[in-house]
């Protein structure tokens, strides 16, 4: 009906043995990818205080014997692929103590894009977020009025992640 969805929270829980052995895979997952008009992809999603944790599956490292220098592919804690603007994610704590690290601890798509994440006007603070072969915080794309502060980020590649809006 072309109606778009916003002012989303997802509040104070706690997932733990998520996922499936699929790339960017998220406990929190927005996919919005194939919605062209950015009207109708969700704004004002709101997720804080939730407990991410032991994802069924985890990543690979960087280098591994296996599969040599790829790029780690497997869960993250939260996802979110072309979902609107306007986004606040805090307080949340994403760790593994099964030995499954995640691809990044929160994260989106697209790098190098007029898109991103986390798109415009959003905040990501007081998150803490630990066992992540990538980065622990991937804000890559068109990252216009973003701020990230005070996230306590350990055992990452990678502490905060930026690139370019576009190639």
């Amino acid at each position: 009906d072309g109606a778009q969805t916003h002012d989303i929270v997802i509040e104070d829980n706690e997932i733990a043995g998520w996922g499936g052995a699929a790339h960017s895979d998220g406990a929190v997952h927005c996919n919005y990818y194939r919605e062209t008009d950015d009207a109708r992809r969700p704004d004002r999603i709101v997720v804080q205080g939730n407990r991410i944790h032991d994802p069924r599956h985890g990543s690979h490292p960087w280098v591994s014997a296996k599969l040599g220098k790829k790029h780690p592919k497997g869960p993250l804690g939260v996802m979110f692929n072309r979902c609107g603007r306007n986004h606040v994610i805090r307080y949340n704590d994403i760790s593994s103590r099964n030995g499954n690290h995640y691809e990044d601890g929160i994260g989106g798509a697209d790098n190098f894009s007029a898109a991103g994440f986390p798109w415009a006007d959003s905040d990501i603070y007081g998150n803490r977020i630990a066992n992540v072969y990538d980065d622990g915080i991937e804000a890559e794309g068109a990252n216009r009025n973003v701020r990230i502060w005070a996230n306590h980020l350990e055992r990452v590649m990678v502490g905060i992640a930026n690139a370019a809006t576009t190639t």
